[in-house]
C-alpha cells in the first residue's frame, strides 16, 4: 500500500495515518504489559517534546555558549511529537468527531494561517521558549481536568509551526520527513523487533 505525501496540514488525513500505523503496531507480537492509555501517552508526548527541545537548546538554553545543532534530530523529534499528538486526539473520541465535523474549517484555517505566518500582526512574539512550553498542554490540561478542543489542537499546530518558522523551515520539508518516518514505521518497525 502506498500512502500519499501531504503538502500542506489535513488534520483527518494525519491521524487515519497514524491510525493506520497504530493498527500494524498492534499486530506485532510485543512482549511487554504496559498499555497504551492516555496517561502513557501523554508521557510519551512529554518525552518527544523534551527531545525536540534539547534539538534546538541553542534557541532558549541561556547558560551555555556552544550548542550542537542539527536540523534534522530537531525535524524527527517535532515528527515524534507529532505522532503521539495524532493518537491523543483519536483516543478522545469527543475530540476526534469534533475534529472530523469542522475538518474543512480547521485544515483552511490553519493552512492559510501557516501561509500567511510572518505576515499576521504579532507573530514576531511568539518565540521558542513560548511555543515549547505551550506543546506541553495536553499534560497540563490533564493534570488541571480540563477537556482538550479544537482550538487548543489548533494552537498546538500553530506552537509547532512556529519553531519550525524560527528555525527557517518549511512545512513541506517537516511534512516530508513525518511521511518518510510514517514510512519507515510502517514497512520496517512494525516488522521488526524494534
Amino acid at each position: 500500500m502506498e500512502i500519499k505525501k501531504l503538502e500542506n496540514i489535513n488534520i483527518i488525513e494525519l491521524i487515519n495515518r497514524q491510525i493506520l500505523l497504530d493498527e500494524e503496531f498492534k499486530k506485532k507480537d510485543i512482549k511487554t504489559n504496559i498499555k497504551r492509555d492516555v496517561k502513557n501517552n501523554l508521557v510519551a508526548m512529554a518525552v518527544e517534546c523534551g527531545e525536540m527541545a534539547q534539538e534546538i537548546k541553542k534557541s532558549w538554553c541561556y547558560w551555555k555558549n556552544n550548542f550542537n545543532y542539527e536540523e534534522g534530530k530537531f525535524i524527527e523529534e517535532m515528527s515524534d511529537y507529532l505522532h503521539f499528538l495524532l493518537q491523543y486526539i483519536y483516543n478522545n473520541e469527543k475530540l476526534f468527531e469534533e475534529l472530523k465535523e469542522n475538518e474543512f474549517d480547521f485544515n483552511l484555517e490553519l493552512n492559510q494561517t501557516i501561509n500567511s505566518f510572518s505576515t499576521i500582526k504579532g507573530s514576531e512574539k511568539l518565540d521558542v521558549t513560548q511555543a515549547c512550553l505551550h506543546l506541553y498542554l495536553p499534560l497540563s490540561y490533564e493534570l488541571l481536568g480540563y477537556e482538550v478542543g479544537v482550538a487548543e489542537i489548533y494552537s498546538l499546530f500553530i506552537a509547532m509551526y512556529t519553531l519550525l518558522y524560527r528555525h527557517d523551515i518549511s512545512l513541506g520539508v517537516f511534512l516530508e520527513t513525518h511521511h518518510n518516518k510514517f514510512e519507515k514505521n510502517y514497512y520496517e518497525r512494525t516488522k521488526e523487533n524494534y
